[in-house]
């Protein structure tokens, strides 16, 4: 990882003048898709009433939806409650999301898609999000409620909080980007951790290999990337056939400024590596788009 351009990324123009209004001020035709499998607390349009903050533009959530504004705010949504779940599933008996100090840290926080959601809909949930993109942080402290604490951090396994602070610590997008000191962040993950707390970590894991194919994002990139791995076939039909072939599986595209490494975890790595650290409680498959999640827990 190239920590010299990670660092620091600045914003072309002002935070405050890249938004768009509100979810409920966009149109919607369906339902979004991985909303129906989840129980919501209130209609979708009461939960889009209560959430007032503007949305980011494409340039300041990395293009992801597209022109589909409300599908972007509906999958932040999404991820919320999912987590809101696994944390009743997994937590300590004593440990209640949304009850008095219960505390939550989305790592890799973008620019607010989850963490807004445990603002709005969560109002007894201390938020904080951390981002290694100086442009996101300061778009969420310009744009979101001011009850989420924001700031960036470095691709060093550093962060400047307490031991135990947090009840649940999100990484989407994070460890499948992690080529150096992967196991220092796990640790740092845990670090910050209440005892019984729980990390909801998405990965790209040997699930994900056999589903990998042209409509997947990832796809170019690992075709970009044939010559490192010679030993490999990395046709579509390949993917499906076949078993992912090692432990961990790193892909490497220097020539990009962000992004530029992806990593691959079999599971059985997962839980013989990880599972020194944490209590491996599950594996949810796709849970976060053609990612899997992996659900560990801080031994008490």
């Amino acid at each position: 990882m190239d920590v010299l351009k990670l660092i620091t990324l600045n914003p072309v123009v002002g935070p405050e003048s890249r938004v768009l209004p509100p979810a409920d001020e966009h149109p919607r035709k369906d339902v979004w898709t991985p909303l129906r499998d989840l129980q919501l607390p209130d209609s979708l349009d009461a939960l889009a009433k209560r959430d007032t903050w503007a949305l980011p533009t494409l340039e300041a959530r990395e293009l992801y939806h597209g022109e589909r504004h409300f599908d972007y705010w509906a999958s932040g949504l999404a991820d919320a409650f999912r987590m809101a779940k696994v944390f009743g599933t997994w937590a300590l008996p004593s440990s209640q999301l949304g009850g008095k100090g219960s505390c939550v840290l989305d790592l890799g926080c973008a620019s607010g898609r989850v963490v807004r959601h445990f603002a709005a809909q969560m109002p007894d949930v201390e938020v904080w999000g951390a981002d290694i993109n100086r442009a996101h942080v300061e778009w969420v402290l310009a744009n979101l409620s001011p009850r989420i604490k924001a700031f960036q951090c470095s691709a060093l396994p550093h962060l400047p909080l307490s031991d135990g602070q947090f009840s649940m610590i999100s990484a989407f997008s994070v460890f499948t980007h992690i080529e150096e000191l992967e196991l220092a962040w796990l640790l740092e993950v845990r670090r910050c951790l209440k005892p019984g707390g729980i990390a909801y970590i998405t990965l790209h894991t040997d699930h994900t290999w056999q589903r990998l194919g042209p409509n997947v994002p990832v796809w170019n990139m690992i075709q970009e990337c044939k010559d490192q791995h010679p030993d490999l076939d990395l046709s579509a039909s390949a993917f499906k056939d076949t078993p992912m072939p090692r432990p961990r599986i790193l892909f490497d595209h220097r020539s990009r400024a962000l992004y530029n490494v992806n990593i691959f975890h079999r599971t059985d790595y997962i839980e013989s590596v990880w599972g020194r650290f944490f209590d491996v409680c599950e594996f949810l498959r796709s849970a976060s788009g053609y990612q899997d999640v992996v659900v560990l827990r801080k031994p008490t």
